[in-house]
């Protein structure tokens, strides 16, 4: 015997998990089938949920520059992280160590590490580059996640209350 026919099912025939035919099984749900392509989530939140994950992995990269600016023996600046409460803007910034730790320009701690030896001049450059690219991205990424967010405020549908049958 099949196994087809040993489950009840003829050959062919489109069934639902009871048994019963499809055709059958839609008109008695009361609910009209969806297109399920339609539902495939391709629209801004998508979107929006992956530009804040790359500014999440983009912070971790600058706790990474800052860690590794104040692994260096002896040297006299570090980058910091700074956050700008009202803005939510966060960027890297050289900062001196020592007693003051008084915040640097780039052009300014470029002087300093400059009368360092050759290998450690060119690993903070290396370093200062990276650092300026990662606040470079960090305002572009927060510029599109802003983009988004207000697309999605202005193309949210406004709900009305319906009408209540046989009220004035």
């Amino acid at each position: 015997m099949e196994r087809d026919e040993f489950n009840g099912r003829a050959p062919g025939r489109d069934v639902n998990f009871h048994g019963r035919p499809a055709a059958m099984q839609e008109s008695e749900t009361c609910q009209e089938r969806v297109d399920a392509k339609a539902l495939t989530g391709r629209g801004t939140r998508p979107e929006l949920r992956q530009l804040e994950a790359e500014l999440d992995r983009l912070e971790q990269h600058m706790d990474e520059l800052i860690e590794a600016s104040k692994r260096v023996h002896g040297g006299h600046i570090y980058l910091a992280r700074h956050l700008r409460a009202s803005t939510g803007y966060t960027f890297l910034r050289w900062r001196e160590a020592g007693g003051s730790k008084r915040h640097l320009s780039w052009e300014l701690a470029q002087q300093m590490y400059s009368a360092y030896q050759q290998r450690t001049r060119s690993w903070y450059a290396q370093l200062s580059e990276q650092a300026m690219k990662a606040n470079d991205e960090h305002v572009r990424l927060r510029k599109e996640i802003r983009m988004i967010r207000r697309r999605l405020i202005r193309s949210e549908r406004a709900v009305y209350a319906k009408a209540i049958p046989g009220s004035k």
